[in-house]
């Protein structure tokens, strides 16, 4: 596993053994695609149509889903930009308050019912993307694809652990 500077210091993304790419570009990758889109929101139909988001065309499904990526990449590039992730990345649910160490963190797609979500580690005022989905059911728990992403934000948590890096200061010291 090892860490991507994405963006001056600011936000990072794993990448993981045996991909080719870190998860930020992955996300963008798949969020582009017009095939990898049609199947997934094959294999979704009934959570696009009968969940929150009530959608009966997976062909519109797919161009949304265009649209938007292109839309999200840009506010999350221009956010790290300006030096101000944090009001892009919120907690995963209203539970969850991070004292001090890693803060597990999600940002939402452009759109007003966005179904995009990148998931990412915070460290003070850095980000270090840990994956992305597209979230179409109430949690997470709920479907396959996005029980991995909690996975690999254990995953990636642990990593920096094991690694002994729990501030930015130690971030700035590994290896890139």
């Amino acid at each position: 596993m090892k860490i991507i500077n994405i963006f001056a210091d600011k936000l990072f993304a794993f990448k993981f053994d045996g991909e080719a790419i870190d998860e930020f570009e992955r996300a963008f990758d798949l969020w582009t695609s017009i095939e990898y889109l049609t199947d997934f929101f094959e294999e979704h139909t009934k959570d696009l149509q009968f969940g929150f988001y009530e959608l009966n065309s997976c062909d519109d499904a797919v161009m949304i889903t265009l649209e938007e990526s292109f839309a999200f990449r840009e506010v999350i590039l221009e956010a790290a930009e300006k030096n101000n992730p944090d009001k892009l990345f919120k907690n995963p649910d209203n539970k969850e308050y991070r004292h001090g160490g890693f803060g597990k963190k999600k940002a939402y797609g452009t759109a007003y019912k966005s179904w995009l979500r990148i998931y990412a580690l915070q460290i003070e005022n850095i980000f270090l993307i840990t994956g992305s989905a597209i979230k179409l059911t109430d949690t997470m728990n709920q479907r396959y694809h996005t029980k991995r992403e909690l996975i690999k934000l254990e995953r990636c948590k642990s990593f920096l652990k094991e690694k002994g890096i729990w501030d930015k200061e130690g971030l700035q010291e590994m290896e890139f």
